[in-house]
């Protein structure tokens, strides 16, 4: 299994779900996939099939009929004969949208699905730019992938009754056969967000480790990857959190297990749940980790526990981030991001300070204004800046000075493979936040730290 975040508007990738304990499910693959009578459609249809509530008792087919006709079997009858079932494209909802690129897609059209068992549905079907060509080995493959199997794609939305929205990608298949199955409103439990492409960094970088909570889905037959149905962020409670009890391998042979608890505390992107961390000192830099997820402490939900495996460390990938770090001394947290936004501007970076007010700017944000790469200026105060200083210094020219940075600024660059090619932007970005400070630069990547000129 694998995780691919392609672009979205070339192909609307799976969530894998990578689990290494299979929670509980519903067995889709035995779901009664009959249709009692079907419409004389005007092109070959395109078939998905969309399940809902705890045992899945509701099953109502989608099938498109080109680029702007839909049928949906909106009361489960198996009759998509019905008047009501054959849904027209809206017009002037489809030309609102405005897509990214144009390169693979012409347009996208917007099927107003309505409550199907209970549930708001809106429908957006992909309409292909003819004699798209690719211009990379990934495009080259999706577009293979999808010529093989004669499948289309669309996004199935689910509209929540407090403006929230679900995205469902859904591949469809010109047979009955071989259609997906996606499951709403059923058995709740946790999948990774990138499946087996999420990994932990070995200390001391860190790590956003994020999980979607949802339902196991049923993956068109010969698809790449697993199907996922999410619940938006505000249809968990922010104040109860899922909880994350992680096994890390020691870098001592033969000496046991490390733990961490880890709450999941941060909401982000309409579906995701997550919390940065960092890997303990004492793990091994290469290697597995096994992470059990709760949320025993939503009692309404009743959500699943799932376990899954990890790997540690790693060459850095396509979709990897890259770290490193300017920690300094301010007792009196008299340098915050303003501070910062000030000096990387003296020296001609386009910054943007888009989050962290007050004394509070832990969770604050600069974001260096540039199309790729992306960098991400991060401020931290927590007890475990003031750890990973004294552990980075020591017996180094620089350990009595760490030995009191309690504070630092984290950049993030992504992707990890541009760190070469812009060398000199992040020369600057550590010049500027060192004028500043006063401190110390850690760059992960070949572990040095370097002292203000």
């Amino acid at each position: 299994m694998r995780w691919n975040f392609a672009p979205c508007l070339l192909f609307m990738a799976l969530i894998p779900s990578a689990s290494a304990a299979e929670p509980v499910r519903i067995d889709l693959s035995k779901i009664d996939r009959s249709i009692s009578r079907e419409p004389e459609y005007v092109h070959a249809p395109h078939y998905a099939l969309i399940v809902f509530g705890p045992q899945a008792s509701h099953r109502s087919w989608l099938v498109m009929d080109g680029d702007d006709v839909l049928y949906f079997d909106r009361n489960g009858n198996g009759d998509l004969t019905d008047p009501e079932d054959r849904i027209e494209f809206d017009d002037a909802a489809s030309r609102k949208i405005r897509l990214a690129s144009t390169s693979s897609l012409s347009a996208m059209t917007v099927f107003p699905v309505g409550m199907v068992a209970g549930v708001d549905l809106q429908f957006q079907f992909w309409v292909r730019k003819k004699g798209f060509i690719p211009d990379d080995d990934r495009q080259r493959q999706l577009l293979r992938e999808r010529e093989t199997n004669n499948w289309e794609n669309g996004t199935l939305w689910r509209l929540t009754a407090n403006g929230g929205r679900s995205q469902n990608p859904v591949l469809l298949t010109a047979t009955r056969a071989e259609a997906q199955v996606s499951h709403l409103n059923g058995p709740l439990t946790f999948a990774l967000k990138w499946g087996d492409g999420q990994r932990l960094r070995p200390w001391p970088r860190s790590t956003v480790f994020d999980v979607h909570i949802g339902t196991v889905s049923l993956p068109a037959r010969n698809a790449p990857n697993d199907l996922f149905a999410a619940l938006t962020e505000w249809e968990v409670p922010r104040e109860v959190h899922p909880v994350a009890v992680i096994e890390f391998p020691s870098k001592t042979p033969g000496a046991p297990p490390i733990v961490r608890t880890i709450e999941l505390e941060e909401r982000c992107c309409g579906d995701t749940i997550y919390a940065r961390m960092i890997v303990p000192r004492e793990a091994a830099e290469e290697g597995k980790a096994w992470v059990t997820l709760r949320y025993a402490k939503w009692t309404d939900g009743a959500v699943q526990p799932a376990t899954f495996e990890l790997p540690i460390g790693g060459e850095p990938r396509d979709y990897d981030e890259e770290t490193s770090f300017v920690m300094f001394d301010d007792p009196a947290e008299s340098i915050g991001l303003d501070a910062a936004v000030v000096a990387l501007r003296k020296l001609k970076l386009s910054v943007e300070k888009v989050s962290g007010k007050g004394k509070d700017e832990r969770n604050g944000m600069i974001v260096m204004i540039k199309d790729e790469p992306a960098f991400i200026i991060r401020l931290d105060r927590a007890p475990q800046s003031l750890e990973m200083a004294k552990a980075l210094g020591e017996g180094t020219e620089f350990e009595k000075v760490l030995n009191r940075s309690q504070s630092r600024f984290e950049i993030t660059i992504y992707p990890a493979k541009l760190v070469v090619r812009e060398s000199e932007t992040l020369k600057r970005i550590h010049a500027a936040l060192q004028a500043a400070t006063k401190g110390i630069v850690y760059t992960a990547w070949d572990r040095r730290l370097t002292g203000p000129e």
